[in-house]
């Protein structure tokens, strides 16, 4: 596998833990790895980092913007593999863009506006999102699904901890959490004092076919940051 990430403090980790973890539990080498700068017009130098190490499947932290660029550079090389972007990079246009049935997101929330999994938390979502008239901006953002999720936390939480409710005992509320998101989530928030990883399983989403899908009905457990 090759790797390559933001020039940023996070993403060293990232790819820290991606050799550090992944690697030994799933019998993954790392064959390269590229820093991407924040902002940049040609990537060209940096696919061809990636491919130096002649991989079998590529996994970035890329920002959309990157992917855009890279992706094709990697493809145009010949690089014929698999491509996941890592958590918040591939928003739906971004894919929509790459058009690339090889090219997976992996997401531990629903894209804003999907039905495809059926499930009543991704309709509520989509019908306040929609109510809002922001279903377009949602779409390039991924944030608006983490907010949305970090509110239903915190709204359990405040259920919890009740009128007396203080610092403290919102601390504690939060520290002892379940929440069911009823499938905007592939598995309930879980917040402990030991476990802030929160929902602990993702989902792989692809574009084919003309549309945004599931590449699996399967979750995945996110465990790049577990301990050893």
């Amino acid at each position: 596998m090759a790797t390559a990430q933001a020039d940023t403090a996070a993403g060293a980790k990232w790819v820290q833990n991606v050799k550090e973890l992944w690697g030994p539990k799933y019998n993954i080498t790392v064959t390269s790895n590229t820093t991407l700068p924040l902002t940049a017009a040609d990537l060209a130098p940096q696919a061809q980092s990636i491919l130096s190490g002649d991989p079998d499947m590529f996994l970035t932290e890329a920002s959309d913007a990157g992917a855009t660029t890279l992706i094709p550079a990697l493809r145009q090389r010949g690089f014929s593999g698999p491509i996941i972007l890592y958590s918040s990079t591939g928003s739906e246009p971004t894919l929509q863009k790459l058009n690339d049935p090889n090219v997976y997101a992996e997401k531990d929330i629903a894209y804003p506006g999907s039905d495809e999994t059926g499930k009543p938390g991704v309709a509520r979502f989509n019908a306040i999102v929609n109510g809002a008239g922001h279903m377009d901006e949602a779409r390039n953002n991924p944030l608006y699904g983490r907010g949305y999720v970090g509110g239903l936390a915190l709204v359990e939480a405040l259920k919890k901890c009740g009128t007396a409710c203080n610092r403290d005992s919102l601390n504690a509320a939060l520290n002892d959490l379940n929440v069911d998101t009823q499938g905007l989530t592939p598995a309930p928030i879980k917040l402990t004092r030991e476990n802030h990883q929160a929902i602990g399983a993702a989902l792989f989403w692809v574009y084919k076919e003309g549309k945004l899908q599931l590449a699996d009905q399967k979750s995945y457990p996110s465990s790049i940051y577990d301990k050893p």
